[in-house]
């Protein structure tokens, strides 16, 4: 009994790394955010900057992928 089945069919490293490129950048981007010493309103600004960023990305994203099933 299947009950999930994958087919992989080599999408290229390039797409791949367009889409996961950016979002582990702005990852990073609000991570370090947090290491900034000494001015707290910088530290909250980028770091909800950065988390704006990624959720606006992942709608862009998921508006341009095809439906599947």
């Amino acid at each position: 009994v299947t009950i999930f089945s994958l087919d992989v069919l080599k999408p290229g490293f390039r797409k791949i790394f367009a889409i996961v490129t950016p979002c582990l950048v702005l990852f990073l981007f609000g991570l370090l955010a947090l290491l900034i010493q000494g001015n707290h309103n910088l530290q909250i600004t980028v770091a909800v900057g950065s988390l704006s960023c990624l959720i606006i990305y992942r709608f862009v994203i998921a508006s341009l992928i095809p439906n599947v099933g």
